[in-house]
């Protein structure tokens, strides 16, 4: 799936009025978790060059844990304009 396939996919989620449930990563990948009405499905996205594109503008929630993410694993949500390194804190 292309970059912008998977903001596709997350966008027409949304529109489905699924939640925004949590992320997690791997070091390869990062799954972004979502449910729905009884259902929950995961939407996987290879890190690419370190960097990973954000659904935070799709569903505000995530951007707390791109934060985290960027932190902890140094994997950058691209578009997410809160990420701050932790060495700036």
């Amino acid at each position: 799936m292309s970059d912008q396939g998977f903001v596709e996919k997350c966008r027409g989620f949304r529109d489905s009025g699924f939640r925004f449930l949590g992320l997690q990563t791997n070091g390869n990948q990062v799954t972004y978790l979502f449910k729905g009405e009884g259902e929950v499905v995961q939407v996987e996205q290879p890190i690419e060059d370190g960097a990973v594109l954000s659904i935070a503008h799709l569903f505000p929630l995530a951007d707390f844990p791109e934060r985290q993410m960027y932190q902890d694993c140094r994997v950058k949500a691209i578009g997410n304009i809160n990420l701050v390194a932790r060495e700036s804190l």
